[in-house]
Parts: structure tokens; sequence; C-alpha cells
């Protein structure tokens, strides 16, 4: 069968067509097409009220994608949203709002089950005993821990590269002071996980992907040495037009991706990990599986 997600996240708003097919040997979940719009739904959120602007970028961007996979001949489409949106005062709004522009009802995800569908999803996909997880949106962060195969514990905290952006960083980029004040932050955020500790660190969502493509990483699961990928992020701080060199590989998140870095080397830290491995799998898959929309 195939199936359309809409995932509306805090920087951006993503459509996936999967093919999901089942046999004796177990199930598969398989990429065939995808599209993004970078809404930054963030922004649009003054004093906890998505603002009239805000929604109607929602809108648009949910409706533009909704043709873009019927348009494949899917019409079996799932819209689920996350940070930006359950942050909001008015979410009957936005719910109704959707619902009268697209026709499709969206679900806006707790952060318990945002955490929940992205350990499903990395369980699924790194076919891992043990270990330790995270899953870095626009918004917020989700980490989980693994422990003979199955959940031990997880947390959503701030920690988005949109949110960390617009929280310390008052220039495009930021700079030594903002870098220590964003590690405080992010050490304060995780530390309810409690002190768990391993090699390497799980890591997938927007920013992990568009680091790896920033180090001219290609293949599909690359574990990458945390010391190297802070050498690529000290190597683009330097460069005399860094939006530039970013837009190149990673257009969207010209002023998100040093933060996003940023995090992910701080969470490594805390967890001892020297090295990070990702995955271009997210939530999405894991609302799959926890829906159970292989049926």
């Amino acid at each position: 069968m195939k199936i359309g997600i809409i995932d509306a996240g805090s920087n951006t708003i993503k459509a996936f067509i999967y093919e999901i097919t089942r046999s004796v040997s177990g199930s598969a979940i398989t990429v065939i097409a995808h599209r993004s719009e970078y809404a930054m739904l963030l922004t649009h959120i003054r004093n906890g009220y998505l603002t009239d602007e805000g929604l109607k970028v929602l809108k648009d961007s949910c409706l533009k994608l909704k043709y873009f996979i019927e348009a494949k001949g899917v019409y079996n489409i799932r819209l689920f949203g996350t940070a930006a949106l359950r942050s909001a005062i008015n979410r009957m709004e936005i719910t109704n709002g959707v619902l009268a522009a697209t026709g499709m009802k969206i679900d806006i995800l707790s952060a318990e089950q945002e955490a929940l569908c992205d350990a499903l999803s990395m369980s699924y996909f790194s076919r891992t005993e043990d270990g330790i997880g995270m899953d870095i949106g626009g918004g917020s962060g989700q980490i989980f821990v693994f422990e003979g195969g199955e959940l031990k514990s997880f947390i959503s905290s701030p920690i988005g590269a949109l949110y960390i952006k617009e929280r310390f960083v008052k220039g495009a980029f930021p700079v030594e002071s903002e870098e220590r004040a964003i590690r405080d932050f992010v050490v304060d955020s995780i530390k309810d996980i409690g002190k768990h500790s391993a090699d390497i660190l799980y890591v997938m969502g927007g920013s992990a992907v568009s680091a790896k493509a920033a180090m001219g990483i290609t293949e599909e699961e690359a574990v990458i040495p945390i010391e190297e990928m802070d050498k690529c992020r000290k190597n683009i701080s330097s460069m005399e037009n860094p939006a530039r060199h970013i837009s190149a590989f990673a257009p969207g998140r010209e002023t998100t991706l040093l933060p996003g870095m940023l995090i992910i080397s701080y969470c490594a830290e805390y967890f001892g990990a020297k090295s990070i491995r990702v995955f271009t799998n997210s939530a999405r898959e894991g609302y799959i599986i926890k829906n159970n929309y292989f049926i």
C-alpha cells in the first residue's frame, strides 16, 4: 500500500510518500517521493498564539503538499504537527482552520507522542538493542534510551535548532559567548534523561542530515566523529559568506544549521559519545508504526 505523510514541523513542513509492504520476513517502509516547504512556523508564534499569518502559511503549505501527494496518485494522507503547533494556545483555531482549508484533520502530537514516534522509528531502522537516540527538529529535540531492544526512557526538550537560534543568537550566526550560553541551556535541558553513556549517538532530523551534507558525506548511515563535525562547523563560521555556502546544500537552513550542529555536539558531549550515526528516517516512520498503518 502507499500512504502520504505530511509532517508540520517548527521549521519545515514535509510531505513524504511511502510504499509499505509486508512479507513473511517482515515489513518495509520505503520512501518513493518527498517535498518540503520552509514555513518556519515557530517564528509566527506571538505571545503563545500562532498568528493569522502563521496559520495562512500552515494552511497554504499543507494544501500545496496535499496536491503534491495526490498528483502521485496517493489519496491516503495523514497530517501531524509537532513542537510549534503544540505550544500554541489557539490549537482549536489551528485544527479547524487546517481542516476547512485542506479537508485534512491535523494530529498535533504531544511531546511524549513525538518522542515515542522517534524511538519507534530509530528502533526499526537502526536494528540496535542498546543505545541513545536523538531527533533534533526546529522547535524541540527528543532524546531516548534503549536497553535490550526496548525503550527505557525518553524526554522532549526545547532544544530545536530554530528555537535555539531565535532565543540565543542575535546575529546570523552564533558567536563564542552565545555558544557557551547554548551549551549551558542544552545540558540543563537534557539532564532529566539521566546520566547514560554511549560511544556513538544515533541522530536523526534535518540538522543532522544537513550536517552530514556539510561534510560532503554521502553514505546512507555514516558514522561521523564529533571532532570532525566541529571542525566543519568552525570552518563554515570562518567563511566570508557562510549563508551562501550553506544554501548550496541545505537551502532554508542558512541560520539554523550551525546552532543545530552545536546542539548535536553538546548532546554527544553530555553522553560521552565520540561519534554520531546519522539516519534519514524520523518521527514520520514512527508515526506509521505507532498507528499500525501497515494494514
